[in-house]
């Protein structure tokens, strides 16, 4: 390297160090040659005003004698003598009238004037003779002090010269060579790469020095790019090996195009919706700016291809005027910023046969802002949709079916309710016809009494079976109240003894009908009321947020319920104990559970609560608040 490369380079760093050592030793040495000449001037201009003060104490009283003695040849040698002296330019003798009587040399441009008084002393009295005029030219002390500064701003020049010279010198060996060296090897790594690049041999530097840490760190960031590099491939590598062999349908997809132009229409476009819908074949044209990076084995399989070139060959047969809302969607996610989107969509494969799939969108991480790679999924849910709406029909089937076993039976129970009070009603009457005869049959009576038992339980069951029948049909307005006027309508319904307790906690609105709400906790009531212990029966009705809604509890110390029942407790006509036991036909529990399905709740028995029993009502969340 040598002076051209400043040339060169002559915005470089050395270029711009040596520039600002030259300007400042320039400056440094304008600086401090004024000091000098300043020094030197003063010096000289001091020495003049001396000369002048010598030719005061020296040469005038011979200057006043000789005029006293008008003794002008005298005065002539003495002026001559005078104008000898360096830097005085003229000298004239004034007499007391002002006339100049004597004078020697011209007056200078610029000049120092200095008059001296001529005084002789004669019979006690000081006589004024007139005055000396001395003018002493600067011309000579001005060359003077500019021919130093001439010298002395070249021998400056010379030094900061010899000075750069010396710092270029030094840095050519210390900082150029080494800085280009390393400039080479940024150079080589950014265009080979880390893993063609080899290290910097730390041996041609000197150690411990800054170029050499440098260099050391370049290095070390060139052994770590490399190994991410190395990472990276074997990432790319294994995503490669799982996007190939992936049973879900993936395609490499580059949106930049897509996104570059819609950034560049955003001025023009308001509302994105109504442009698509005002502008299909823009919508089109954007689409046809997607460009595949690539598409895995399931995605040429799920499309019916033979390879990847004719899929991506034959790429506008496989979507439909179905497939465009999912485009628009992506249009949408890209224009709001997302990076993700999920939607349903139709695809069509290459021999015609159209195919419902779940697409998921992402961009993949780093390409947020270009959208250059996005991995678009398409999952084929056409056995699961067709699985679906087969599922859905048999639900409305069954609907319809349960619908209708509840119309016949609500039918049926009504329907034998009055041949059952017939037999009750006939059995009675024959009871009556028997005992008005006189003739006592005691086997007749037990048969009739029986008989009469037996009938009215299945009255009993016939009316709760109506009843139940009747709760299934009825149509119902459902609304926002609170659950604590369902209890009250309840506890005030109920036939309770004097010494029952009711417990009532702060109850939640829910989404309901008062009337079923209010028969729901009667039938709770009875039955703590009827399977009580000999103690007064107290009932604690309680509630608690749960996830998605609230549960209630319903809680008394009664009998208590046995755990093996916990199954079939709500089964129609199941009960726990004997006719003779406790009364009911086992219609209660079924219609609490029926009132809670129509509520879209729940009813479950909790058996590890003891003594007595406790029944979990859940009722959802939606509609619901705090009272």
């Amino acid at each position: 390297m040598s002076s051209a490369f400043i040339i060169r380079r002559p915005h470089g760093v050395i270029a711009r160090l040596l520039r600002r050592v030259v300007l400042v030793g320039l400056v440094a040495a304008l600086a401090s040659s004024s000091v000098v000449l300043y020094r030197d001037y003063r010096r000289d201009l001091a020495a003049l005003m001396e000369q002048l003060d010598q030719i005061e104490s020296a040469t005038l009283p011979s200057i006043a004698e000789n005029v006293w003695l008008e003794d002008d040849d005298r005065l002539q040698l003495v002026f001559a003598g005078l104008r000898q002296l360096p830097d005085i330019a003229q000298v004239e003798m004034v007499d007391s009238n002002g006339r100049v009587r004597m004078a020697a040399g011209l007056p200078p441009a610029e000049a120092i004037v200095r008059e001296f008084p001529l005084t002789r002393l004669y019979n006690g009295q000081l006589m004024n003779l007139g005055r000396l005029r001395v003018v002493a030219t600067t011309d000579h002390l001005r060359m003077r002090t500019l021919d130093r500064m001439w010298g002395i701003v070249a021998g400056n020049v010379a030094l900061v010269v010899v000075i750069a010279a010396l710092i270029y010198a030094l840095t050519h060996q210390s900082v150029i060579r080494p800085l280009r060296r390393i400039a080479g090897y940024a150079e080589e790594l950014g265009r080979q790469g880390p893993t063609e690049t080899p290290e910097q041999d730390l041996d041609r530097f000197r150690h411990g020095d800054e170029m050499w840490e440098l260099v050391r760190t370049l290095n070390l960031m060139r052994n770590e790019l490399a190994r991410g590099h190395q990472e990276l491939a074997a990432r790319e590598q294994r995503l490669g090996i799982l996007f190939a062999a992936s049973p879900v349908s993936l395609w490499e997809e580059d949106f930049s195009a897509v996104a570059a132009e819609l950034a560049r229409l955003r001025p023009e476009i308001g509302d994105l919706d109504a442009w698509m819908a005002d502008n299909p074949a823009q919508v089109l044209r954007l689409a046809n700016m997607v460009r595949v990076i690539d598409v895995n084995d399931a995605t040429i399989a799920m499309h019916r291809a033979h390879s990847r070139e004719e899929l991506l060959r034959r790429l506008p047969l496989i979507f439909t005027p179905e497939s465009l809302p999912a485009f628009q969607a992506q249009l949408r996610a890209i224009w709001k910023g997302e990076t993700t989107l999920t939607t349903d969509t139709v695809v069509r494969t290459l021999d015609g046969e159209n195919r419902s799939v779940l697409l998921r969108w992402k961009v993949a991480t780093g390409y947020e802002q270009s959208l250059g790679r996005v991995i678009v999924s398409q999952e084929d849910i056409t056995e699961r949709q067709a699985a679906a709406q087969q599922l859905a029909d048999a639900l409305d089937r069954l609907r319809r079916s349960n619908a209708e076993l509840e119309r016949v039976t609500f039918i049926t129970a009504h329907d034998l309710l009055e041949p059952v009070r017939a037999v009750v009603s006939f059995s009675q009457l024959i009871e009556r016809h028997v005992r008005a005869s006189g003739n006592q049959m005691p086997e007749l009576a037990d048969d009739l009494g029986y008989l009469q038992a037996a009938a009215l339980r299945m009255k009993q069951q016939v009316e709760g079976l109506n009843h139940y029948a009747a709760i299934c049909l009825e149509q119902v307005v459902m609304q926002v109240l609170p659950l604590a006027c369902a209890v009250d309508d309840a506890w005030g319904r109920v036939d309770r003894p004097v010494d029952a307790r009711i417990s009532v906690g702060e109850l939640p609105q829910v989404m309901g009908n008062r009337r079923l709400l209010a028969e729901l906790f009667t039938q709770l009531i009875e039955n703590s009321l009827k399977f009580r212990r000999p103690e007064p029966p107290c009932i604690a009705i309680e509630a608690h947020p749960v996830k998605g809604g609230w549960q209630v509890t319903v809680s008394d110390n009664g009998i208590g319920i046995d755990p093996v029942f916990a199954d079939t407790l709500f089964d129609l006509f199941r009960r726990m104990h004997g006719p003779g036991q406790y009364g009911g036909v086992g219609i209660g529990l079924p219609l609490c559970r029926k009132i809670m399905e129509r509520h879209d709740g729940s009813i479950a028995f909790d058996p590890g609560y003891y003594p007595g029993a406790r029944l979990l009502l859940t009722f959802p969340g939606e509609g619901a608040g705090q009272a």
